[in-house]
């Protein structure tokens, strides 16, 4: 980004304003998912995580959440 607008973000400081959670939860897949990755999914999960990985090329590792517990 600095050399096409001269400008630097800073995590730290900045903000990513998205239209809801289903764009941002892609926008944070398709930053930080690379083809190969394998990502952990406790599930039930919310219904965008699995294809948004799936697009992003990462592999989907599923681990189910125990009734009553919620725990893996």
């Amino acid at each position: 980004m600095a050399k096409l607008y001269g400008h630097r973000y800073n995590a730290n400081t900045e903000i990513t304003i998205t239209a809801g959670a289903t764009q941002a939860i892609i926008t944070v897949i398709l930053a930080v998912v690379h083809p190969g990755d394998e990502v952990i999914v406790l599930e039930p999960c919310y219904d965008s995580y699995v294809p948004n990985i799936e697009l992003a090329g990462g592999k989907v590792v599923r681990v189910p959440l125990t009734p009553g517990s919620f725990r893996p």
